[in-house]
């Protein structure tokens, strides 16, 4: 967490952590909240009773994945998509339109859709990530290009 931290600070992005000689169910738990930007914080405080996702502040870009103590840690790992999605809606629908066309592609594409993901994930704005994607191939959204295109368009 200190490294993201300071990363944060320096603007820098930690997409993905991976922990290695632990608890393989606290590495996968680790590895897959990292893919979503998130801070996993194990709690003893009354208030949380079930693994959720909670912004950290007014941003939810910043999130943090609390998981109350004693709580097992592989049904946490499994709570994390739902979680994830209570918390920010449309970025989840965005990811899974991302994931899909991913599949679309057969790998063609999926750095540059990782990355767009990744946009994604650190502004909150899929909307606003889209537009200046587009605009640096010279199109934008009037042009009649849009989000949920098929990839096969694209």
């Amino acid at each position: 967490m200190l490294i993201r931290v300071l990363s944060s600070s320096e603007g820098e992005i930690i997409s993905e952590v991976v922990l290695e000689d632990h608890d393989p169910a606290l590495a996968a738990l680790y590895h897959a909240a990292s893919k979503l930007l998130l801070d996993v914080e194990i709690t003893d405080g009354p208030r949380i009773t079930c693994p959720t996702v909670r912004a950290r502040g007014q941003d939810p870009a910043r999130a943090t994945y609390f998981i109350p103590q004693g709580w097992d840690l592989t049904d946490a790992l499994d709570e994390l998509p739902a979680a994830f999605t209570d918390a920010r809606p449309e970025a989840a629908r965005n990811l899974r339109l991302i994931d899909r066309a991913k599949k679309d592609s057969e790998g063609k594409i999926d750095h540059a859709l990782d990355v767009v993901a990744m946009l994604i994930l650190d502004t909150d704005d899929p909307e606003g990530v889209y537009d200046e994607v587009l605009g640096l191939f010279g199109e934008d959204r009037a042009d009649g290009v849009t989000v949920d295109a098929p990839a096969a368009a694209a």
